[in-house]
């Protein structure tokens, strides 16, 4: 059913049915000189050239219309015997009510001239049943910040951290969502600042609209098409010597216009656009995008170079070297400005194109993209080995469609008989996908080239014991061979890909004789300070690379979320009532390798089949047919201990994959390896210190084109018969109704609103919390081992008070002889212990065994199984909303909230099957905990709200004094607030005059 659905809403969006945030604009025209009320006039919004609403006043004069993108919009009144009178750049936010009054002037002449003003934005909103704020275009292009999150940071609630944006009201940072045009961002919410038209944060009092955010709302508004077109270009460069440079393009007009005659003057012809657009575009190059306030140090230009000449000195205490860098001073330093080698080259991309086919109906299709290529900051490489910063490529884009239609009525007489006015609906689809790669800048994804130093070559001998007591040659002694040794390592370099790392190993070679011992074998190499291939040089001093280090990880990964919703709306008397949905399906896969380690783990599973010698085939060496009192042996097969990666390499040498020839692995090239020779569990190392990490990749790196079942992690295996671990991508989804009614009793504004959440981790969670094997209940040990009761309990039986489904602790995991004790429940707040007697007891450490808490397993010494696990429950939440406000003067206004809030959990929540499956080598690290249950929060909050014309105004009322007086006043910086707090919130960001507010808030976290 869940399919069908899913694929329904898929059909419904490829129509271009879409959804979009929307706002409402509601006023009064009256008289400029009598002040009385005109009804039926003429109300017409434009945007872009397009009338894209309009209405009638009714008989007292009010008007509204519903719903306008959020974005700029022009209204024009006119009415028979009045001038036209247009406000221009009014300012339509997403969720909220705009008011703009007219006064309109009587004249006797029939003019066609229209009298423009420009809209001002208003100090106070009588729709202020949020708490936040909007920062417009114009106030936008006045600040330094060219970031929305920047600019978001400007608002009272906000902290700011080095100038971007940290948390909202001190709440966690994943707390607050983002939207950019109604898309839910995934990703970076970055657009090109000429794209932004409004940024809009919301602290506090969210609608019924807004979930899955207990911190607040950050909304991004993009410019919309023009009627004309125009377009404008921004370069700009640094000069302060941290090379930062921007260039910027915005266009927008219209791309299909239709002619008709203009109805007041038939000889005229009037354009109207059909369809228009918008485009911007940012490109920027950082050399350092973080400077430091105290300048950089790093190590004199040619010293790298140097080190790694002769990185090395021998040691007086035998055969060992010593770093020459760990005997540099102050001299070998000097201080820089900006940091080397973390440039950044960053391009975005904003865009959208509207089509109105017909005066009610408007589609709209955009999207943005972010795309960033940068060298990544490390603190321990900036002395030394700034040119092996790592390298990441980010790209996060988005598109949506928006579809909306309107249902007005032709004259003010047929509105009137209307049950529900200003009924419209919208819908949205949008698609959002992020990926993240990090990796060497120079080997990318050539995973063996990471940790190469170069070819080694070792000479091997056999080895013999003496044995005297050898069946079949009694009375001599006869040399028996017993394996093999190294006589010899050498190391040549001519091929490698990481000459800073074969830097150490050639000079390392150039210290001692080539037969003093030191190279006779790897070991001694390692050991005197030589690179191996997947070795690295130690740091200076424990803190900072040594020059040549190379970067030392890889990674990639893929986000995506799908995304529809939609709404409908109408007026029903004062009652604004709207209902809406949304559904989400987010699909997030990962691949990370540690690739220097990749040599070591190969060397040891290499040759791993040969280790013995065939001691049942012996072979006695004669020379012209004398015994020489010696025996040889061939390599033993054992295809048990045979490995993958050694099994895939020699079919790759073209050797037999059975082969018991010795393969010296140091001696080949890099494109001879690779990370597909590996088995799954190879790699994983059974949990400890794992070589790779994934989720909707296999062990190698491939995207999965099928998706796994969960018990395919345990029971799946390749042609080999080896196990292949899949793991399924992560695939949580939400969804959410919602119902909201705003109305109004004068100037008394109510927002109330309904809002219900699920959530479904859509993966497997343990049955039992406690347990990662099955264990016996009371009433299966009754079953299956009578005996085990009798023998604690005698003819009495189990205590009374023990239930059946209890489960049962006893002495020994492995051989149960007595019973410990029981335990019910699973969630903490209801899980009890019992004694083996029956006594409630709050220390489990009663029922330890010897060797800790011994549930009472079905298979102990099994390996994990998936019948351990149960389907995530679904979560439902109920989020009740109320707020209102009302104007206490022109210049002071009251507002309130209560609000449940909800937060789904974060990415720590995913099932991690490998941390699961190899728990017991795990030891002391932290694992997730895929069962977790989404945050709720109660927030309720009041204050006052008032205009300030200037700093001399900043005089509180004796109500204002008092208020503070009630409790400390305290600013919100990084902590959560738990308990009473007076919060002054002062706004200077506006063109003229500021706000001051006082708020009393409490937030409360239940779960």
């Amino acid at each position: 059913m869940i399919k069908k659905y899913f694929f329904f809403l898929i059909a419904l969006a490829s129509s271009s049915l879409l959804f979009a945030q929307s706002g409402t604009l509601k006023g009064k025209v009256t008289d400029a000189k009598t002040k009385e009320a005109i009804g039926f006039a003429n109300v017409v919004v434009m945007q872009g050239g397009q009338n894209i609403g309009g209405t009638m006043t009714d008989i007292d004069g009010n008007y509204t219309v519903k719903p306008l993108p959020a974005g700029r919009v022009n209204v024009k009144v006119s009415y028979m015997g009045y001038q036209p009178l247009q406000y221009n750049n009014i300012i339509i936010t997403p969720g909220k009510t705009t008011y703009q009054n007219f006064k309109i002037k009587a004249t006797a002449q029939m003019l066609k001239a229209v009298v423009i003003k420009e809209y001002k934005v208003k100090l106070i909103d009588k729709d202020q049943t949020q708490t936040g704020k909007t920062v417009t275009s114009e106030d936008i292009e006045k600040m330094a910040a060219r970031s929305a999150t920047a600019v978001a940071s400007t608002s009272a609630g906000v902290f700011s951290r080095d100038g971007e944006m940290g948390s909202v009201r001190g709440a966690r940072q994943e707390a607050t969502t983002y939207y950019v045009d109604g898309v839910k961002v995934r990703g970076s919410s970055a657009v090109p600042k000429g794209a932004i038209d409004q940024v809009t944060v919301i602290t506090g009092g969210l609608s019924a609209q807004y979930g899955d955010a207990t911190g607040g709302i950050i909304n991004i508004t993009t410019k919309g098409p023009s009627k004309e077109t125009h377009g404008g270009a921004e370069v700009y460069a640094s000069l302060d010597g941290y090379g930062n440079y921007l260039a910027e393009l915005t266009l927008t007009g219209p791309l299909y216009s239709k002619k008709t005659k203009d109805p007041n003057d038939s000889t005229k012809v009037k354009v109207k656009p059909i369809v228009g657009y918008f485009f911007s575009a940012d490109a920027t190059y950082v050399k350092d995008d973080q400077p430091s306030a105290i300048d950089n140090w790093h190590a004199n230009a040619g010293m790298a170079d140097s080190l790694l000449a002769e990185p090395y000195r021998a040691s007086s205490r035998g055969l060992i070297t010593i770093k020459n860098a760990d005997y540099l001073r102050e001299d070998s330093f000097e201080k820089i400005k900006a940091k080397e080698n973390i440039g950044k080259k960053s391009l975005n991309l904003a865009g959208k194109l509207t089509y109105q086919p017909v005066q009610n109906v408007n589609l709209t299709v955009g999207g943005s993209m972010m795309y960033m290529n940068r060298r990544m900051y490390s603190f321990s490489n900036i002395l030394f080995n700034a040119d092996n910063n790592g390298q990441q490529i980010y790209n996060s884009w988005r598109i949506y469609g928006r579809f909306s239609q309107n249902f007005r009525a032709k004259t003010p007489e047929e509105e009137a008989k209307m049950t529900i006015k200003h009924a419209y609906y919208q819908l949205q689809v949008d698609y959002s996908k992020t990926t993240n790669l990090q990796q060497d800048a120079n080997h990318k994804d050539h995973l063996f080239d990471y940790g190469y130093v170069g070819k080694f070559k070792t000479y091997k001998v056999r080895s013999y014991e003496a044995a005297d007591t050898l069946t079949g040659y009694e009375n001599r002694t006869v040399q028996m061979h017993n394996g093999y040794m190294d006589t010899l390592y050498t190391f040549n370099d001519s091929t490698t890909a990481n000459p800073g790392l074969a830097a150490y190993t050639d000079y390392f070679y150039s210290l001692y004789p080539l037969h003093s011992g030191v190279y006779r074998n790897k070991e001694t190499v390692q050991f005197a300070g030589g690179l191996l291939n997947g070795d690295l040089p130690t740091s200076v001093y424990s803190l900072f690379a040594s020059p040549g280090t190379p970067y030392t990880g890889y990674s990639h990964s893929d986000a995506r979320q799908l995304r529809i919703t939609g709404l409908g709306s109408g007026d029903y008397k004062n009652h604004a009532i709207m209902i809406g949905f949304e559904f989400e399906q987010r699909t997030d896969r990962y691949f990370g390798v540690s690739p220097t380690a990749l040599w070591t783990l190969a060397r040891s599973l290499v040759n791993s089949h040969i280790t013995q010698l065939d001691k049942s085939n012996p072979h006695p060496v004669y020379v012209d047919g004398v015994f020489q009192d010696t025996i040889n042996y061939d390599r033993l097969y054992d295809g048990e201990a045979q490995s993958e990666f050694d099994m895939k390499l020699r079919e790759h040498l073209g050797m037999a994959k059975d082969g018991t020839n010795w393969i010296d692995l140091d001696s080949y090239d890099p494109s001879d390896m690779s990370l597909n020779y590996f088995s799954a569990d190879e790699l994983l190392n059974s949990g400890k210190n794992s070589y790779v990490a994934y989720y909707g990749y296999d062990h190698r790196g491939h995207q999965l084109t099928t998706k796994p079942s969960f018990d395919d992690f345990f029971t799946a295996k390749d042609e080999n018969g080896k196990y292949t671990r899949p793991i399924a991508p992560f695939e949580p989804n939400y969804s959410a109704a919602y119902i909201q009614d705003k109305f109004a009793f004068n100037d008394l504004i109510f927002n109330i609103g309904l809002r219900v959440d699920r959530f479904d981790a859509n993966q497997k969670v343990l049955k039992d919390p406690h347990l990662f094997y099955n264990a016996y209940t009371l009433g299966e040990v009754k079953e299956k081992n009578p005996s085990l009761l009798a023998k604690v309990y005698g003819d009495a039986g189990a205590p009374s008070n023990i239930g059946d489904d209890y489960i049962v602790y006893v002495d020994n995991v492995d051989n149960p002889t007595s019973i410990n004790g029981y335990r019910t429940g699973k969630d903490p707040s209801t899980v009890k212990f019992y004694t083996a007697n029956g006594t409630l007891t709050n220390d489990p450490s009663l029922l330890k065994s010897a060797t800790g808490l011994a549930p009472y397993l079905v298979k102990p010494g099994a390996d994990m199984s998936p019948d351990a696990f149960e389907d995530y429950t679904p979560q439902i939440t109920v989020m009740p909303r109320i707020s209102f406000s009302f104007p206490i003067s022109d210049v002071a206004l009251f507002f309130a909230h209560y609000d449940i809030l909800s937060k789904r959990p974060g990415g720590q929540s995913r099932l991690n099957m490998v941390q699961y499956y190899y728990i017991t080598t795990q030891g002391t690290n932290i694992i997730n905990n895929p069962n977790l249950k989404p945050e709720k929060t109660i927030d309720y909050e009041f204050g006052f709200q008032q205009k300030l014309n200037d700093v001399s105004s900043l005089k509180l009322s004796t109500f204002y004094r008092e208020m503070r007086d009630m409790v400390q006043v305290q600013y919100i910086y990084g902590a959560y607030p738990a308990d009473y707090i007076t919060q002054t919130n002062i706004d200077f960001g506006t063109v003229k005059g500021m706000s001051l507010t006082y708020d009393l808030r409490r937030v409360n976290n239940v779960r």
